[in-house]
């Protein structure tokens, strides 16, 4: 934006860049829940903390076949040199569905914003 001040802000001891777009957004808190409450399940029900093995039966197929699960496991066998094929090619697939998702829902919420 030409002509656009930026100025600096502290928050929490970290200095941040503001053009005027981040204007309001601690101003509603159900939206940053609504953000971080997927990122939070998703986490504590993969593989990174205890192995799928070890969870409830019922929770196993969740935990077994959503994306944190196979990008850790992708992750572990790169680092220690296991097998990686199978997990790679589905945390590849899983991160390209999130974002036509996210292209696809932003796109439109960007359409409905401007129009």
């Amino acid at each position: 934006m030409p002509g656009a001040s930026v100025e600096k802000k502290s928050r929490g001891g970290f200095p941040v860049e503001v053009q005027g777009h981040d204007e309001g957004a601690d101003e509603d808190p159900g939206a940053q829940m609504a953000a971080i409450l997927p990122m939070f399940v998703l986490f504590f029900a993969s593989s990174a903390l205890v192995p799928v093995s070890t969870m409830p039966g019922w929770l196993q197929p969740f935990a077994q076949n959503q994306p944190a699960t196979v990008t850790i496991n992708a992750v572990r066998a790169l680092f220690q040199g296991g097998p990686v094929y199978h997990d790679l090619w589905q945390s590849l697939l899983w991160s390209t569905g999130i974002l036509i998702v996210s292209l696809v829902v932003s796109l439109n919420l960007y359409r409905k914003a401007t129009a």
